[in-house]
């Protein structure tokens, strides 16, 4: 099982939201909502190590859980999450910087 730093929840009304920290190569954080807004949709907000985030619409909260608790969270996001679900970046990879150059 891959090593859960940080987990939150919160929930107001039909409105939640469920955070993870984890350790992994590939993923800093997962975060799932529900209900944001005037929405009811659900949305998985997952932030990369490289600094890249993507929200991933009309995930099930199962999934992120499946993600989380995954011997390997990166293999499980390969498996669970890309390409299965409506995708936007919502933050671009950071840019690395040559000190040497």
């Amino acid at each position: 099982m891959s090593k859960v730093t940080y987990v939150g929840a919160h929930q107001r009304g039909s409105h939640m939201e469920v955070f993870a920290i984890v350790e992994s190569s590939f993923i800093d954080y997962l975060a799932w909502f529900s209900g944001i807004g005037d929405s009811v949709r659900s949305t998985l907000i997952v932030k990369m190590s490289n600094g890249a985030q993507y929200a991933y619409n009309d995930v099930p909260l199962d999934v992120w859980s499946k993600v989380v608790n995954a011997q390997s969270v990166g293999s499980a996001y390969n498996e669970y999450v890309k390409d299965l679900y409506e995708v936007e970046r919502t933050m671009e990879p950071a840019k690395s910087e040559n000190v040497f150059a």
